[in-house]
């Protein structure tokens, strides 16, 4: 697919579909441009331009046949010298489809070795760098009004969602559990009414989350009033899109026995409203039933 707009155009159109046929009505995709590029062709800006064009089509296609809005947040990888692009396509297409931009940290491992369990593929290098490029390009962005999320406190630790947060002014934090073993971080970021980006399935099957956990921490979020959604991560890893995350992370309310506990964590699943989601763009929907959400 790599090179073939074409191609690109109609994942993206199938996209809208699958998340459609999921119950989802707004979607923030996240991915990296320079990965849809030919390998063996220099990775010049205005390629970019042209896979964002391809994505942005097969979204407005997807949008008028299936009723699913559909926005790019374009990610770049730390160290991969690609924030700059990100930034400028950011910029350039605000007003064209792109929402915001992200960063997650390299796989050390080979991840064409498929069979290997995901828990054992996970082994990151530094979720938040303190790279001048990526700092410095987070705090223009954060000056031009592009929206803002990182990946961090996923494996890393709640220094990494503190970074994210002091020194990128991240709006938005992808994952963030870590977030819970520091209580002046956490406390921070709901001071800040830092928004989680929780994917429940991905969690558990990334190892991100042990197994054996007592409580996960989307509950803990739930009953602290922290600002969070629930989101799929990547269903073609996964297997797992955002409806089954909802049921699951309605299965967990059940092991708790509190009635406070127990309610608040319903009541955050019953709308949208309810989870206080904040989606980098426009969007006013009605309250949602339960398969009806929003996913990024």
């Amino acid at each position: 697919m790599n090179g073939d707009l074409d191609s690109i155009e109609r994942v993206a159109y199938e996209f809208c579909e699958d998340e459609a046929r999921n119950g989802v009505i707004y979607v923030e995709a996240r991915y990296s441009p320079h990965f849809l590029l030919p390998s063996d062709v220099p990775k010049t800006y205005e390629a970019l331009c042209e896979v964002i064009k391809a994505v942005n089509r097969g979204f407005k296609r997807g949008e008028n046949d299936f009723k699913v809005k559909a926005r790019q947040i374009i990610c770049a990888l730390v160290g991969a010298n690609m924030i700059r692009d990100v930034i400028r396509l950011c910029e350039q297409f605000r007003d064209e489809g792109v929402v915001g931009l992200d960063t997650a940290a390299m796989s050390t491992s080979d991840l064409s070795e498929y069979a290997v369990p995901l828990c054992k593929m996970l082994i990151f290098v530094e979720e938040v760098s303190l790279g001048v490029d990526e700092v410095l390009v987070y705090q223009e962005a954060s000056r031009l009004g592009i929206h803002r999320t990182v990946h961090a406190g996923e494996i890393g630790s709640a220094e990494m969602v503190k970074r994210a947060v002091e020194e990128y002014n991240s709006e938005r934090i992808g994952h963030g559990y870590n977030v819970l073993s520091d209580p002046a971080v956490y406390d921070m970021c709901r001071k800040k009414d830092i928004h989680f980006e929780t994917c429940p399935w991905s969690s558990l099957l990334t190892g991100a989350v042990p197994l054996g956990v007592n409580k996960h921490p989307i509950v803990r979020f739930a009953e602290d009033n922290i600002n969070f959604s629930l989101s799929s991560d990547d269903p073609t890893v996964t297997g797992c899109f955002v409806e089954g995350d909802y049921r699951l992370t309605a299965s967990w309310v059940k092991v708790h026995k509190h009635k406070a506990t127990h309610r608040h964590v319903r009541n955050r699943l019953s709308t949208l409203r309810g989870f206080r989601c904040t989606p980098f763009a426009s969007l006013s929907p009605p309250a949602l039933d339960f398969a009806s959400v929003i996913d990024g």
